[in-house]
C-alpha cells in the first residue's frame, strides 16, 4: 500500500470476533479482546489498515447466502443439512448469531467507497439468536420437523473459542445514509428459492 497513490481506497473487512462477547452490543469505539486466533489477526489487520489514512475497516458478523450448492451454503446450509438428518442432535442454545446477508454486506462495501468513508464501521443483521433458534425458525419456513433437535445449555465443543455475544452495534453507517440490512428470514427463502428447496 505505501506504494499506491493516496487517492486509491483501501476498505478491510473484518469481524465481530474482534471483541470478547462479554459487554455487547459493541460500538466502533469499544476497544477490541478477541478470544481466538482469528479475532487476533483481525485486530492486528485492522491496525496495519488504518495506518493509511482514509482507509475503511468494515467488522461484520455471521455472513448467510446462497453458495453453488446447499453444502457450500454455509450457515443455512447446515442448518438444513441438520433438520433433514432425522438422527437425535444437540443443537447450541447458548452463543448469539447475527446472521448478516452477503448482498447487503456487499452492498455496504460499495456504499462507503462511494461516500469516502473512513475508519471502522459496524454493519450487522437487527435480530440475534441461537444456532438453536435460527434454525427453528428454518424449519418453519421449509415446512420441516425439528422435534429431533435438542437445545445444548452449554456451548458445543469447537476447535476455537467464540465470543458469547459479539452483537454490533451499526448506527454510524446508517447515520451516513446506508439502508437497514435484509431480515434473517427474507434471506433464508431467498437463499432456499436459489438452491430449489422452496417456490418462489
Amino acid at each position: 500500500c505505501a506504494h499506491l497513490p493516496p487517492a486509491c481506497p483501501l476498505l478491510f473487512v473484518s469481524t465481530d470476533y474482534v471483541f470478547d462477547g462479554e459487554a455487547p452490543p459493541y460500538r466502533e469505539t469499544d476497544p477490541t479482546h478477541p478470544v481466538n486466533v482469528y479475532g487476533a489477526s483481525k485486530v492486528a489487520s485492522e491496525l496495519i489498515t488504518l495506518s493509511r489514512p482514509g482507509a475503511i475497516v468494515l467488522r461484520v458478523p455471521l455472513l448467510v447466502g446462497a453458495g453453488p450448492t446447499l453444502a457450500q451454503s454455509g450457515f443455512i446450509g447446515q442448518m438444513v443439512e441438520s433438520l433433514r438428518d432425522p438422527a437425535p442432535q444437540s443443537v447450541d442454545d447458548v452463543l448469539m448469531r447475527f446472521p448478516t446477508w452477503i448482498g447487503d454486506v456487499a452492498e455496504g462495501i460499495a456504499f462507503l467507497l462511494a461516500v469516502k468513508g473512513s475508519g471502522i464501521y459496524h454493519l450487522s443483521g437487527a435480530r440475534g439468536a441461537t444456532r438453536f433458534a435460527w434454525t427453528r425458525e428454518v424449519a418453519g419456513i421449509l415446512g420441516l420437523d425439528a422435534s429431533h433437535l435438542s437445545p445444548s445449555t452449554t456451548v458445543i465443543p469447537r476447535r476455537a473459542t467464540r465470543p458469547p455475544n459479539s452483537q454490533l452495534a451499526d448506527p454510524r453507517i446508517h447515520d451516513a445514509g446506508f439502508r437497514s440490512c435484509t431480515d434473517f428470514t427474507d434471506v433464508v427463502r431467498d437463499v432456499l428459492r436459489d438452491l430449489g428447496l422452496r417456490d418462489g
